[in-house]
Order: structure tokens, then sequence, then C-alpha cells
């Protein structure tokens, strides 16, 4: 009995120390912008409230998730424009942690294109989500239909956390994210799983499998290649899905930060994506200036600096011929 309590007694421990640690991460990351982001962790619980109570079935958990547009998105920019749109998608950095509306990606992008911009991010998301709303949903093309012509870009900004996130979600264990997982390729195709969102009751086990295995074994080779294959597997059906409904929208990816390797890039280039690498744009994304103190989100010097190189490399795709769906 006397292990037992000091068993239990060293548990607590570590987990009052784990929360602590949350915690201090998430002030860092809310700090900027502390109201806005206590506002938002209201509108989470409050559907995680309804989703544990059963006032959401679990069915049609995604569809909640996805067409929950006064909480997860940006304003649509430009929306009487006549021009194509564009729509991004990604996360936290494309949606703008930190950022005021007006400081955003979409937001400066569509100031300098006078473009509609749909953006489609949401903090904690990947790739997987972007593939949820292209392939089972039908919110996104009502959405566009209604306002705009169809989109002449889809532009995704990858970082490598978007690696993890194919497996375990990025969260706060007081903070649910909402999970969108689907089975490894079966005939070349990914299928939705079902009942992921309970599964965020899990939370520990996700912190620990993505601060800690995933970013441990992310330098191993065999590792990094199933990762590559996966999240090319990825690109490669929402891409199919894309031009399925719209057969001239281009898919463009802009790597932020560098993939695990080159593969995963040749690969996308031989299945006609475009490419923008950190390279393109001319600046270093890690330069202080370029996000917020004890933050890796870029702020909006960032995407004021970033934009009209990636609009140059856009029409030296254009002026090369390059653009082959």
């Amino acid at each position: 009995m006397r292990y037992l309590k000091i068993f239990a007694f060293n548990l607590i421990f570590i987990v009052l120390i784990i929360f602590a640690a949350n915690f201090f991460i998430f002030y860092k990351e809310v700090k900027h912008d502390i109201n806005y982001h206590i506002n938002g962790f209201k509108k989470m619980a409050a559907f995680y409230y309804k989703f544990l109570s059963r006032d959401i079935s679990e069915k049609n958990t995604y569809e909640a998730i996805i067409q929950d547009k006064n909480h997860w998105y940006r304003p649509i920019e430009n929306k009487t424009s006549k021009e194509l749109p564009i729509i991004l998608f990604g996360c936290s950095y494309t949606y703008g942690t930190n950022l005021k509306d007006n400081e955003t990606f979409s937001y400066q992008l569509a100031r300098l294109t006078n473009r509609p911009v749909y953006n489609r991010a949401y903090g904690g998301w990947g790739v997987q989500h972007m593939l949820y709303q292209l392939t089972s949903s039908e919110e996104l093309y009502n959405m566009v239909q209604k306002f705009s012509k169809p989109p002449e870009y889809v532009i995704y900004t990858f970082i490598r956390s978007h690696y993890y996130r194919l497996k375990t979600p990025v969260s706060l264990f007081f903070a649910p994210s909402y999970l969108v997982f689907y089975k490894p390729p079966k005939d070349g195709k990914l299928e939705l799983k079902k009942g992921n969102f309970i599964n965020q009751k899990m939370i520990l086990h996700h912190f620990f499998m993505n601060k800690f295995v995933y970013t441990t074994f992310s330098k191993y080779p065999f590792f990094q290649e199933y990762f590559d294959d996966l999240l090319l597997n990825y690109f490669i059906e929402a891409k199919k899905a894309l031009n399925s409904r719209w057969p001239k929208t281009k898919f463009v990816i802009f790597f932020y930060e560098e993939p695990f390797s080159r593969y995963l890039v040749e690969s996308l280039k031989e299945n006609n994506f475009l490419i923008i690498s950190k390279k393109d744009i001319g600046i270093n994304p890690e330069d202080k200036k370029y996000h917020f103190r004890n933050d890796p989100h870029p702020n909006a010097l960032f995407w004021h600096s970033a934009i009209p190189p990636i609009l140059q490399k856009l029409q030296d795709y254009k002026s090369n011929n390059l653009f082959i769906l």
C-alpha cells in the first residue's frame, strides 16, 4: 500500500508538471492576443461539451466543425470581386494566430491581387482537414459557387508538424483540437475513420506522441520515408478531388519549412503540383523579425514580405507555361 501511495503521488506530480508546462506554452502563444484566444477557447469548450452530451452526434461531427464558419474561419476577402479567387489551406500559420484580420496571409493576399480569398485554415489543422473539405464536404464548393468563379489557385502552406498531425493532433490538454484521421491507403485511396473526435479524451497520449515520440524518431530515414509517402498520398488525393470539380485550378504548395527530403518535392512536381520554397521567396522565416518573440508563428511583416515573391513565382510558372494539370 505504501508503494502504491508513492506511485500515485509521483504520477500526480508528473501530471501537474505537464499541465504547468502546457499552460506556460499556451500563455506564450496567446499573450499577444489574449482576448481572442479566450473567446475561441470558450467556443471550443462549448462545442466539446455538446459532443460529449450527444447534442452533436458522432456521424455529423466533421460537418459541424467544417460548417461552423463563425468560429473557424477568417472572413472571405474581396467577396464581390469578379477576379478568379484563391483558396488557402493550412494550420495556424495560414490562419494567422496572433494576427488581426487585416494582418493575415489572406487579407494581404487579397489586397495585392484584388481577388476573392478564402482562408480555410485553423490552428492545429493539417493536410487531412484540407482533404476532408475537398472530398467529404460540399460546404466549400457551395460557398465558392455562391460568391465567386472557380478558383485559379489553391495554396497549401506546409510546416513539418503536418507530418505528425496525420497521426496525432496538436493540442494543449485543456483545449481540445478536432480530429480528422484517415485509414492507411487501400487500393490507392484513403478512407475517413469514424469516431475520432471521441479519441480526444486521450489528450495526454496525443501530447506525449506529438511532443516526444515523433520528434525523437523524425531523424531516422525509415521514419522520414514513411511520412513522405503518407503525405504524398494525401496531397494526390486532394488534388484529384479538387480537379474533378474545378479542372483548371492549380494546386500550389508553399513550403514554409522544408520537408524531410527532396523525394517529396520531386514526387509532387511529377504529379503537377506547383512548388514554392523558402528559397523562392528570398527571405528566412526563422529570422526573428518575422515572428513574435518566443512564438514561431509568422507575423504581419512576414506575409507583407513573402506575398510579392510568392505571386512572382506563380507568374513565372504561368510565363513558362508550366500550368499542366
